[in-house]
């Protein structure tokens, strides 16, 4: 029986989504709280409104990378499956801001598709039970 410990890079990614989901909901606060006062001193309801739906988001996706961070840590299957999906979902979307002259977000992109290399790794795949077809044979 193999030894299917945390590996350190999945800890990283963890405490990452962790420390990013905390930033998050502190930031979707802040734009949230920001929705009363642009009401209250006159910018209007629209730019309320965008900014309580812009929190919300925020918030939103603060608890996704809190959730996603904690699963990872524990090796849950359903967070590697959520950090493939929103990986794939992050490369389709900064190879689109790329293809429109951003080129500064080649070096997300290089990070995102590390990040999906590595998640890949046998290894990686065993801490979160599943296994390559290999493994089968």
């Amino acid at each position: 029986m193999e030894d299917w410990g945390r590996p350190l890079g999945v800890s990283v990614l963890a405490i990452s989504a962790l420390f990013f989901g905390i930033l998050g909901l502190l930031g979707g606060g802040l734009v949230f709280s920001g929705s009363t006062a642009a009401t209250m001193y006159g910018y209007g309801e629209v730019a309320g409104s965008a900014a309580l739906i812009g929190g919300v988001l925020i918030v939103l996706f603060g608890l996704f990378a809190i959730v996603t961070g904690g699963g990872m840590w524990s090796g849950k299957s359903w967070a590697w499956n959520l950090s493939v999906f929103f990986g794939v979902l992050i490369i389709a979307l900064t190879s689109y801001v790329i293809v429109l002259g951003e080129w500064f977000d080649i070096i997300g992109l290089a990070i995102e598709l590390y990040i999906m290399w590595y998640l890949w790794r046998p290894h990686v795949k065993g801490y979160f039970g599943r296994r390559s077809q290999a493994s089968h044979m």
